[in-house]
């Protein structure tokens, strides 16, 4: 029915999966508990509230130690500078193809 690519895909999509649902209860566990949400250490007096924002419109108000807070803002610098990156790379390329 099947052949052997389509399932170890559908198996690798099953276990991420169930790994994004475990890791997603076990932050918001942490979460209820007055604990980062992140890495489940317990919250200082600088930690951060973020609202994530989901797919459906629906939004949760989480909290991340001081840490981790720091390591977000980090992370998402670095990812703003690889798309300005890639797209000036993609600009040379186009204006030097052909």
């Amino acid at each position: 029915m099947f052949d052997e690519k389509t399932v170890f895909v559908l198996i690798v999509l099953a276990v991420v999966f169930v790994v994004m649902m475990w890791r997603e209860r076990r932050s918001d566990r942490w979460n209820a508990g007055g604990c980062c949400y992140q890495c489940g250490k317990a919250l200082g007096f600088d930690f951060k509230t973020v609202t994530r924002r989901y797919k459906g419109g629906s939004t949760k108000t989480v909290d991340f130690c001081a840490r981790c807070a720091r390591h977000r803002k980090a992370w998402g610098w670095l990812v703003l500078g690889m798309v300005i990156l890639f797209v000036a790379l993609m600009a040379y390329h186009l204006s030097h193809a052909g």
